[in-house]
C-alpha cells in the first residue's frame, strides 16, 4: 500500500520523518506489510503470494519482491540468533528462565529429497523438525488426554521400547 508522507531535504539528501521514526530503509516495505509478505510466502510459492498481496493491497508487487523481503527477514533472524549464541557461548549469558519446563516435549521430525536445480548434486536432502510441549497437543486435538496423562502414556511408550528420559 502507497501512503503520501511528508518529505524534508536535509544535509543528506531528502527523507521521510516517519519511516526514520519507523526505522524503515527508503522503498522498504513496512513491518506490517513484510510480516503479511512472510505469512504468504512461507506458505505458498512467491508468485501466488506477490498475487494475494497485490490483491489485499491494491498495489503491484512481483515474486521478486516477495523473495527479497523472505532474504532480508531471513538474515535478521540470522543476525538475532549469532547475537543470542555468541551470548550464551562466548559471553556465559543464561537465557532468561521461561517458567516450569513442561512435563513432556514432545518432537517431530521428518526429512524427504528433492531434485537438485542448479546444484553439484542430482538431488538433495531437506530436513524439517518441530518441537512443542504436550500442552499445546491436548489443547487443540478433540479425544486427546489431558497433558499429563499424555504424558504419562507417552513415557510408557518410550521406556518400552528402552528409551528413558530423565528431567
Amino acid at each position: 500500500m502507497r501512503i503520501h508522507r511528508y518529505r524534508i531535504k536535509g544535509d543528506e539528501g531528502s527523507y521521510h520523518p516517519l519511516d526514520r521514526v519507523l526505522g524503515l530503509a527508503q522503498s522498504e516495505a513496512s513491518p506490517g506489510a513484510r510480516e503479511m509478505i512472510c505469512d504468504l510466502a512461507t506458505r505458498l510459492p512467491y508468485r501466488q503470494a506477490a498475487e494475494i498481496f497485490s490483491r489485499i493491497t491494491g498495489e503491484d508487487h512481483s515474486a521478486l519482491s516477495c523473495w527479497r523481503v523472505i532474504q532480508q527477514e531471513g538474515a535478521r533472524i540470522r543476525a538475532e540468533e549469532g547475537e543470542l549464541i555468541s551470548r550464551i557461548f562466548d559471553d556465559g549469558e543464561a537465557p532468561e528462565d521461561e517458567g516450569d519446563a513442561p512435563e513432556l516435549v514432545v518432537v517431530e521430525a521428518d526429512g524427504t529429497f528433492l531434485l537438485a536445480q542448479r546444484e553439484g548434486q542430482d538431488r538433495f536432502e531437506v530436513k524439517t523438525g518441530v518441537f512443542y510441549p504436550s500442552s499445546a497437543v491436548s489443547g487443540h486435538m478433540t479425544g486427546v488426554p489431558a497433558a499429563s496423562s499424555l504424558a504419562n502414556a507417552s513415557r510408557g511408550l518410550l521406556q518400552a521400547r528402552n528409551v528413558w528420559a530423565h528431567d
